[in-house]
C-alpha cells in the first residue's frame, strides 16, 4: 500500500499538513521526488550539521558544468517529511530520474532543436495553474494557490490537489511533455520496487505528477520500462552547501523559488499570528531607521490588512494586504523610503550554513580554515552585500587581503576591490565589497582537483593557463595578481613566461597594455615587501620597443580605437616617473613629438599629445598654442579639431580657465563654425566635459558669460617675491619630477 501526497514546492501550508499527514499514516518507507543519483545520505536533515536554508549539490565529478542545486528551507515539504522520518527511525529515499540522465536528456534537446530549429513539438510548455488562476479571477497563479491549498489546514487538501491536478493533465492541450513522462515512469519504477520490502509506503512528490504516480497500480510495469528504455545514470557525486532567501525567491531567476521567503517562514512558524508578528517586525525595522512606527499605527495596519483581506473574499490576509498597509500606515502612502523594508521582510537575508560534520573535500576544508584565521568567516556566512576596510599595516588585515585575491585565481569572486573608494587614501588601505554566491561552492569543489590548499590550486591553475599565453598583457596582470596575492612561486613562473613572450613580441599594442600593469608592480611592491627587479628588467626589454612602435599605431584607427590607446597613454604618463631607467621619459616625449607632426595619426591622439609634452615641460605655453592654433585652424574639419580638444581636455578640462590664449582661440572657434557643423561636433563636445563636476561647470559658465577672472588674464610676474618663487619652483620640481626652469 502506498499514499501519494502533492505538495508545492516550499509550500509553508503543504510542510504542516505533510507532518499531520505523516503522523496518521505511520509509514514505513518515505519516498520524496529528488534525484536518485545524489548519492548523498539525507541524515543530516534535521540535525545540528544543517541549517536551513541549505542546497543539495549535485554534480558530475567529470564535468562540473552538470551540476543542480536542490534548495531546502524550513518551510519545505520535503525538508518537513525527511526531518520527520528521521526522528521517526524511517527510512526515506530519493525516486526521481537520475540528473546525470536529465543533464543528457537537455543536451540531446538543444542538439535536436539546433540541427531542426523550424521543428515544432506538440508538447504543452505553458503555465497551467496560471490558467486556472486568471479563470478564479487572479493574475498571480502563486497567491491564488496560496488561497486555495496552502491556507487550508489538515490532510485533507491533498485529495483536493490531487482531484484537480488529474483534471488538469486530462485537458492540457498537446502531448504530456516528454522528459516529464520519463520521470514520472522513473518514479512508478521506484516505487515498485520499494513496494516488494515496505508496505506502507509515503510518496511525496510535486502536485503535478500526483495523479500520475498514484497510477502505478494501473500501469503496467512494462509500459514504463519501454518508456525509460536505453536510460543509463552516471556515478553522480553530492554535497551540501548553504542557501539563502534571496537566492530562493522567484528574482533570482530560481524557477521553483517564492515570491517571499521571509512571510513564507512566519507562515510555517506560526500561522494564526503571522501577520501581526510580520508587521511589529516591519515596525521594529522602521525605528531603527529613525521612521515614525508607533504601536497604534501598527494596530491600525494590522486591522487595514484584516479589512482588505475581508474586501477580497480573503480568510486571512497575504503579502499583498501586509505590504499595502505599510505603505498606507507606516508609510503615509509614501512607496520610496520602505524600498529597502522589501528585502528584509518579503525576501528575507537569512542564510543557511554547513558544519564540519558534512563531508568536504581538503581544498573547502582549507578555505573554510583561512576564514577563520582571517576573521572573515562571519561574513563569508552572510547575505548580501558587505563593504570591509584593511589596514594592509596590520598582519592579520594583509592576510585576508592575500586571501581575497587568491580566491579571485581560482574565479571565486567574493571580493571587489573599490579602486574610487575614500577609505583608499594610501597604499596601505583597500576597500572592498563582499557578497557570497552559492554557485562558490560549486566553483571550489572544481577547483579542488588543482590542489588540496588555496596556494596551491592557485599556482596549478594559473600554470596551467599561462601555458600557451602569448600575450604580455594578460601575463602582466596575472605577474601584479600574485605579487599581491603572495605566490612567490608563481611569480617566478609567470616571470619567465613574460620574459620569453617580451623577447619576441612585436604586438605594441600589447606591449602598451601591459606598461601599466608592470608599473603598478612597481610602484607597489614594497607595500606587499616582494621583489621589483626581475620587473625593472622586463621594462628595460619593452619600454623603448614600445615607443618606437607607437606612433604607426595610432594612424588610421577609428574613434573606438584611440579613446583606448588615449586611457592607456594616460596611464603611462603617470606612472612614467616610477618607471626605473631615467631615459624612458626621453623615449616616451619622442615618441609624443613623433605622433604631434604625424598628418595620418588620429586627432585625438595628437591632442593627448600635446597636453602630455606640456605638463611634462617638454615643450612651452608658446608652442603648445602653435600646435592648438593649427589644429583649431580652418584647413581642419570640426569633426577633426572637436577630437583634437577631446584628447587635449578631457582629464584636465579646467586648464582652458588658466590658459587665456586656449580660452580665446578655443571661443573664437565655436564661433566660427557654422550650426550645421556645430550640431555634427556636439556629442564630442559633450563628451569632452561630461565628468566636470558641478563646481567646475560654474566656472566654466561663469568665465563664458562674464569673461575670465582678472588674475588669470596678469601675466606680470614685477610682484612676485624672488625667493618665494624659487622655494616654490624647486617643490614642486621635487615632487612632480618637472624641470621647471
Amino acid at each position: 500500500m502506498f499514499q501519494v501526497y502533492g505538495i508545492r514546492h516550499h509550500g509553508p501550508g503543504s510542510a504542516r499538513n505533510i507532518l499531520e499527514a505523516l503522523d496518521e499514516q505511520a509509514p514505513d518507507l518515505i519516498l520524496v521526488e529528488g534525484p536518485s543519483d545524489s548519492g548523498m545520505p539525507l541524515e543530516f536533515i534535521g540535525t545540528d550539521a544543517l541549517t536551513p536554508p541549505v542546497a543539495l549539490l549535485v554534480y558530475d565529478p567529470r564535468d562540473y558544468k552538470q551540476a543542480t542545486f536542490y534548495p531546502f528551507a524550513t518551510f519545505s515539504p520535503e525538508w518537513q517529511a525527511i526531518e520527520f522520518a528521521h526522528k521517526k527511525n524511517i527510512p526515506v529515499a530519493f525516486i526521481d530520474l537520475p540528473l546525470s540522465i536529465i543533464k543528457e536528456w537537455g543536451k540531446q534537446a538543444a542538439l535536436r532543436l539546433s540541427l531542426a530549429p523550424e521543428e515544432k513539438t506538440a508538447e504543452y510548455s505553458g503555465d497551467p495553474l496560471g490558467e486556472i488562476a486568471r479563470l478564479a479571477g487572479y493574475s498571480d497563479s502563486e497567491a491564488w494557490w496560496d488561497l486555495m491549498f496552502e491556507r487550508k489546514p489538515g490532510k485533507a487538501v491533498f485529495e483536493h490537489i490531487g482531484r484537480l491536478m488529474e483534471a488538469l493533465r486530462d485537458d492540457l492541450p498537446g502531448s504530456p511533455m516528454a522528459l516529464n513522462t520519463a520521470r514520472e515512469a522513473w518514479m512508478r519504477e521506484a516505487i515498485r520496487k520499494h513496494l516488494k520490502k515496505f508496505q506502507n509506503i509515503a510518496v511525496i512528490c510535486g502536485a503535478f505528477h500526483a495523479p500520475a504516480l498514484q497510477a502505478t497500480s494501473r500501469i503496467p510495469s512494462a509500459t514504463d520500462k519501454k518508456i525509460l528504455k536505453g536510460l543509463k545514470a552516471k556515478k553522480m557525486a553530492s554535497t551540501w552547501v548553504p542557501w539563502s532567501y534571496d537566492r530562493l525567491a522567484y528574482q533570482s531567476g530560481y524557477k521553483a523559488g517564492v515570491l517571499s521567503p521571509a512571510w513564507y517562514e512566519l507562515l510555517f512558524a506560526s500561522p494564526e499570528d503571522a501577520p501581526a508578528r510580520w508587521m511589529v517586525r516591519a515596525a521594529r525595522l522602521l525605528r531603527e531607521q529613525d521612521f515614525d512606527a508607533s504601536s497604534a499605527q501598527v494596530i491600525d495596519a494590522i486591522r487595514l490588512t484584516k479589512t482588505l483581506a475581508t474586501l477580497r473574499n480573503q480568510e486571512v490576509p497575504g503579502i499583498a494586504e501586509l505590504l499595502e498597509s505599510v505603505i498606507s500606515v507606516l508609510g503615509s502612502g509614501a512607496t520610496e523610503k520602505l524600498e529597502w523594508l522589501h528585502r528584509q521582510i518579503v525576501i528575507g537575508e537569512k542564510m543557511g550554513s554547513v558544519s564540519p560534520k558534512v563531508p568536504r573535500i581538503p581544498l573547502q576544508e582549507d578555505i573554510e580554515k583561512t576564514l577563520r584565521k582571517t576573521r572573515l568567516n562571519k561574513d563569508w556566512n552572510t547575505a548580501g552585500t558587505i563593504e570591509k576596510k584593511l589596514d594592509l599595516r596590520k598582519e592579520n588585515q594583509q592576510e585576508a587581503s592575500i586571501f581575497l585575491y587568491r580566491l579571485q585565481l581560482i574565479d571565486i569572486f567574493w571580493g571587489k576591490r573599490i579602486d574610487n573608494s575614500p577609505y583608499n587614501t594610501g597604499s596601505f588601505s583597500e576597500a572592498w565589497v563582499l557578497e557570497r554566491q552559492p554557485a562558490f561552492d560549486l566553483a571550489i569543489i572544481e577547483a579542488g582537483v588543482w590542489g588540496n590548499t588555496l596556494p596551491e590550486a592557485c599556482l596549478a591553475k594559473v600554470k596551467h593557463g599561462i601555458r600557451n599565453q602569448k600575450k604580455l598583457e594578460k601575463l602582466s596582470a596575472l605577474l601584479y595578481h600574485s605579487l599581491i596575492a603572495d605566490l612567490p612561486l608563481l611569480v617566478a613562473e609567470l616571470i619567465v613566461a613574460i620574459r620569453e613572450v617580451a623577447a619576441h613580441s612585436r604586438d605594441v599594442r600589447d606591449m602598451m597594455k601591459s606598461v601599466p600593469e608592470l608599473a603598478t608592480i612597481l610602484r607597489y611592491g614594497q607595500t606587499r615587501k616582494t621583489e621589483t627587479g626581475a620587473v625593472a628588467a622586463i621594462l628595460d626589454s619593452i619600454f623603448p620597443r614600445f615607443c618606437i612602435g607607437l606612433p604607426s599605431l595610432v594612424q588610421q584607427i577609428d574613434p573606438e580605437q584611440a579613446e583606448i590607446i588615449r586611457r592607456y597613454m594616460l596611464r603611462i604618463q603617470r606612472n612614467l616617473h616610477i618607471l626605473p631607467d631615467p631615459n624612458f621619459a626621453g623615449y616616451w616625449l619622442e615618441a609624443l613629438d613623433r605622433i604631434a607632426g604625424l598628418p595620418a595619426a588620429h586627432p585625438k591622439i595628437k591632442g593627448i599629445s600635446t597636453r602630455l609634452r606640456f605638463e611634462r615641460r617638454h615643450i612651452n605655453a608658446t608652442q603648445m598654442e602653435e600646435e592648438l592654433y593649427l589644429a583649431l585652424s580652418r584647413g581642419q574639419s570640426p569633426e577633426d579639431t572637436a577630437f583634437w580638444l577631446e584628447g587635449f581636455l578631457t582629464g584636465n578640462r579646467l586648464q582652458i580657465l588658466y590658459q587665456p590664449a586656449l580660452w580665446e582661440k578655443l571661443n573664437q572657434w565655436i564661433a566660427d563654425i557654422s550650426e550645421e557643423a556645430f550640431l555634427i561636433i556636439l556629442p564630442v563636445l559633450r563628451r569632452t566635459f561630461d565628468n566636470n563636476s558641478v563646481a567646475e561647470r560654474k566656472k566654466i559658465l561663469d568665465a563664458a558669460k562674464f569673461g575670465l577672472p582678472h588674475y588669470l588674464l596678469d601675466s606680470e610676474e614685477e610682484n612676485l617675491d624672488p625667493k618665494r618663487k624659487v622655494l616654490i619652483t624647486n617643490t614642486l620640481q621635487q615632487l612632480l619630477g618637472w624641470n621647471l626652469g
